[in-house]
């Protein structure tokens, strides 16, 4: 198994390739983080909900968040495929890689 930074690197010293490396794991974290923040936020939101024991403004301020939270994972989990969409329509299928030479 090799390591991703060797293919970077030119004698152990990294190069300007390794900033693709960091800006596409900086990425996907964020995915992952932002996903991980939206489900909480629901299970917040349902926790708020159920503990308003029926004040309007409670309940309304809960089905607000767990609506925003919702709409914020379903764009989450669209982004990729609408990034997908443009490049099969487009044929451009370098947008889908990060690199400075993947569009050539």
């Amino acid at each position: 198994m090799t390591n991703v930074w060797d293919s970077c690197s030119s004698n152990g010293i990294p190069t300007i390739d390794c900033a693709m490396i960091v800006a596409e794991r900086i990425i996907y974290y964020a995915f992952y983080f932002a996903g991980i923040v939206g489900v909480m936020l629901m299970i917040i939101g349902g926790i708020r909900f159920i503990l308003s024991g029926g004040d309007a403004k409670q309940v309304d301020q809960s089905q607000k968040l767990i609506t925003y939270a919702l709409i914020g994972l379903v764009l989450l989990f669209l982004s990729s495929f609408i990034i997908d969409f443009i490049a099969q329509v487009t044929g451009a299928d370098c947008i889908l890689k990060f690199g400075f030479s993947t569009c050539k």
